[in-house]
């Protein structure tokens, strides 16, 4: 799926970084500059949430620039994380969904900016 999502986002003109261990994405973003991350929910060293809370105890900029992607948006607790939080794009999404949800994170929440507008950014 990390890849998939790699390859769409490079697609479109974005450099992407893919980490498939929680724990060593969370050093890297903790001392290098993305414009947004996109986390699983569901990891195997460390789940979404886990990897978010250091983030915003830290207040990283980044904990505004998250896209979380998880099949799993009727629990109740995912609810209550999302809410908090912000963007999330449930599986199995469309393309057209995952690149409109990325870029309205990184155009500050406005979408009328377009695709164009994230092609130098970089996400993880």
């Amino acid at each position: 799926m990390a890849r998939l999502i790699a390859d769409v986002l490079e697609d479109q003109g974005m450099q992407v970084g893919v980490l498939l261990d929680g724990r060593k994405a969370l050093e890297r973003a903790s001392r290098e500059r993305y414009d947004l991350v996109i986390c699983d929910m569901r990891m195997a060293a460390i789940d979404g949430q886990h990897f978010y809370r250091p983030l915003g105890a830290a207040q990283s900029p980044l904990q505004r620039r998250f896209l979380f992607v998880t099949g799993d948006v009727l629990a109740s607790q995912t609810q209550e994380f999302f809410h908090a939080t912000g963007f999330h794009v449930a599986k199995p999404f469309r393309v057209e969904e995952l690149t409109e949800r990325v870029n309205t994170p990184l155009d500050g929440g406005n979408s009328a900016r377009g695709e164009r507008a994230a092609a130098t950014r970089k996400a993880n």
